[in-house]
């Protein structure tokens, strides 16, 4: 039996409160993603990104910015359709429709608490 071979590629960035370089972030998305899953995700991030053009190269996502350090969401080259909840967690979940082949990848973007925070140390107690 010979399987079918689709490459998917993702890129997975912290983007610490908005404050990453969105030049350098763009250049290396455009040249080696076809899905991008951010935390950390602010409204004028997502503002930033359109501005930088790249509506045409990810034209599919799911967004939830928020100021701070709470928001998440994904970019994609190819459909999405969401498949975890968008408000009230840490995270968003959606099937890639790559068309090429029969089956659809599930990606999500997980903020992972760093144990060494404030909420880190409530967790050891």
């Amino acid at each position: 039996m010979v399987c079918e071979h689709v490459e998917l590629r993702v890129l997975s960035s912290n983007l610490r409160e908005g404050r990453a370089d969105i030049a350098s972030f763009t250049d290396l998305a455009r040249i080696s993603a076809d899905v991008i899953t951010l935390s950390e995700l602010t409204p004028d991030w997502v503002q930033r990104f359109y501005a930088a053009g790249m509506r045409d190269d990810f034209p599919y996502s799911v967004l939830v910015p928020t100021p701070g350090a709470g928001g998440y969401g994904l970019w994609s080259r190819y459909p999405v359709e969401v498949i975890a909840p968008l408000r009230g967690g840490s995270m968003v979940a959606a099937r890639v429709d790559i068309g090429a082949v029969q089956i659809e990848p599930i990606v999500a973007s997980v903020h992972i608490m760093n144990p060494l925070t404030f909420y880190g140390r409530a967790f050891d107690e």
